[in-house]
């Protein structure tokens, strides 16, 4: 199921985004006491986060993960949690605690096992963040990707699963990584799909069309009758 939002320009785009993310994020604080959020990489999401860390919420009782992560060290340039250091964990969301996918383990299938229990430990998700390749991937979710079966399964209790994806232009070098399920990005309260630019508008029309998951892993979320995609749309590219 998909709720289509459109709009002119990137600004009007992350202006709609906070203001339904501070609903969800204080409905749930409301209900449960603590939550998680669970965001992307890559530069289309930054500025919402930089907006995001600014709010007066008590970030204390907020726990915020990745969707997903490449198996890097956490100070190169391609890491994730390099990302959300720089953009989300500053100003007053500091005050959260942040759980890594990335751990000291050499590969990410030797590191699963760990980051799996330490995503079980984080607070009801009340926001999921995610982006989608013009390949179809969500998260890191690739077509075809070594582990990809495990991270679709719909009987799946796993939070975290390896990835290895085939290398591409969209993977880049960094084809090894760590990744949301799909079953525990359906846990979450309230699911944001943010596409900037036509050829990713185009992407997400076909993968509206129903066909194999494999070949377009964000189907898995789109046709899902039980989950709800929330996709937030700007053709014009973000700057």
């Amino acid at each position: 199921m998909m709720i289509e939002k459109h709009f002119d320009n990137f600004e009007t785009l992350i202006t709609s985004l906070i203001n339904d993310s501070l609903a969800v994020i204080q409905q749930a604080l409301t209900a449960h006491h603590r939550c998680s959020l669970l965001l992307s990489g890559g530069s289309t999401p930054a500025p919402f986060y930089q907006q995001l860390a600014k709010q007066h919420l008590p970030w204390a009782n907020i726990d915020i993960g990745l969707v997903d992560e490449r198996w890097v060290n956490p100070e190169h340039a391609a890491s994730n949690e390099k990302l959300l250091r720089h953009s989300m964990l500053i100003d007053n969301a500091r005050a959260a605690t942040y759980f890594a996918m990335k751990n000291n383990a050499a590969t990410a299938l030797q590191g699963e096992t760990a980051c799996d229990k330490s995503y079980q430990g984080m607070a009801q998700p009340a926001l999921t963040i995610l982006g989608m390749g013009n390949d179809g991937h969500t998260a890191s979710l690739f077509p075809y990707a070594q582990g990809l079966e495990k991270g679709l399964a719909k009987d799946s209790k796993q939070y975290c699963v390896a990835i290895t994806a085939t290398a591409s232009e969209v993977t880049g070098d960094n084809i090894e990584r760590m990744s949301l399920t799909i079953n525990a990005i359906k846990r979450s309260q309230y699911i944001a799909l943010i596409l900037c630019g036509d050829s990713k508008w185009k992407s997400y029309k076909q993968a509206k069309i129903l066909g194999e998951v494999e070949a377009m892993p964000v189907r898995a979320l789109l046709h899902d009758p039980d989950c709800c995609v929330n996709v937030y749309a700007c053709h014009h590219q973000q700057g």
